[in-house]
């Protein structure tokens, strides 16, 4: 069976594929999509991806989208190795929170990427020329918070409300690891594919500080998650050194924001050191 996967280093949802490949051990085929470059919308990846995002596996001359979906088919390729929790009921709760990730945690961070990372490109070209790009997004809401974005970066509220929902999500991410070395239970599973991209995107915007000495749980499991041998295969080994120091330098520029709507939001609980 060939496996071809259209993809991007950075991106985080490619980064959810090249997890479970990684575990999987399944061979595959590259194929980088540079978006910065555009080629998300060359009429030949449209083809392939009508909605021109990454990732795309092809598997035999078929195509696969979604992230999720891909994820669900590599875990049976290889289901000796269990990549989804135990039983019925474990693998309920762990779409649960593949579910969540999907529709609330990767917008949230989505719009905190756009307001630091990408927004200082943004202000970097001609003001008009972003506009008339933002003007061609078609989904109205979405329009109108990029525009948001890009004239208040991080003093915006769509970027407070983003804050709100990630700390949420650490939060719960530390309740549930206080019992169990991975998020549903004691193996690795795709829940954990899913889930290490955004919490490894806040780490290189220097905001671990969310987690150090506080989600004592959720520490234990990130420093684990990266330990693995496919951490390094799927997402290190594709971040240059000088984007990961680009990306650090403008997320700790942006911290004091960030940390001002994470303190106004959250609802700290009692946590008690493992």
């Amino acid at each position: 069976m060939k496996l071809t996967l259209w993809h991007n280093g950075l991106s985080t949802c490619s980064q959810k594929v090249r997890l479970a490949l990684a575990e999987s051990g399944c061979n595959w085929e590259s194929c980088e999509v540079n978006l910065i470059a555009g080629e998300q919308k060359d009429p030949a990846y449209l083809a392939i991806h009508p909605r021109g995002l990454v990732p795309a596996l092809a598997v035999d001359g078929g195509i696969l989208i979604e992230s999720s979906v891909i994820n669900e088919f590599i875990a049976d390729l290889a289901p000796e190795l269990k990549l989804r929790p135990d039983g019925p009921l474990g693998q309920a709760h762990g779409r649960l929170w593949v579910r969540r990730i999907e529709e609330t945690v990767h917008p949230a961070m989505g719009a905190i990427t756009l307001a630091t990372v990408f927004r200082t490109f943004m202000l970097q070209r001609p003001r008009d020329e972003v506009l008339a790009e933002i003007a061609q997004v078609a989904d109205g809401n979405e329009r109108s918070a990029r525009l948001e974005i890009f004239e208040l970066g991080a003093e915006a509220p769509s970027f407070r409300g983003a804050v709100t929902r990630l700390v949420e999500f650490l939060d719960d991410l530390d309740r549930a690891l206080a019992t169990s070395p991975w998020i549903c239970g004691e193996r690795f599973s795709l829940v954990d594919c899913a889930a290490i991209p955004y919490v490894d995107r806040l780490n290189r915007l220097g905001l671990d500080v969310l987690w150090t000495g506080q989600r004592f749980h959720l520490a234990r499991w990130f420093a684990a998650a990266k330990e693995r041998r496919a951490y390094k295969v799927a997402i290190e080994n594709w971040f240059p050194a000088t984007t990961a120091d680009m990306i650090r330098m403008i997320g700790e520029a942006n911290r004091p924001a960030f940390l001002e709507a994470a303190n106004g939001w959250s609802k700290p609980v009692p946590r008690v050191q493992a």
